[in-house]
């Protein structure tokens, strides 16, 4: 799970500015997220999540991308 480039994540922050913490494994993934998402309340982290046990008030996976049907 991962902010990859923050495309999906602007379009969220255009209709409400959310106070945002993303996260994503590539660096070069968030190199291009911190470019895009410069105007916005977000903080970027370079992390792998699974072993993470911090509690959240609110976590979400969100996706834009069809997987495993074969479908381009």
């Amino acid at each position: 799970m991962g902010i990859g480039t923050g495309l999906l994540t602007e379009e969220m922050l255009q209709v409400q500015d959310y106070d945002l913490t993303g996260v994503d494994f590539s660096e070069e993934m968030l190199v291009k997220a911190r470019r895009r998402l410069s105007d916005y309340n977000v903080k970027l982290l370079n992390l792998d999540i699974r072993p993470l046990r911090k509690r959240y008030r609110f976590l979400a996976g969100v996706g834009n991308r069809e997987q495993g049907t074969g479908n381009r």
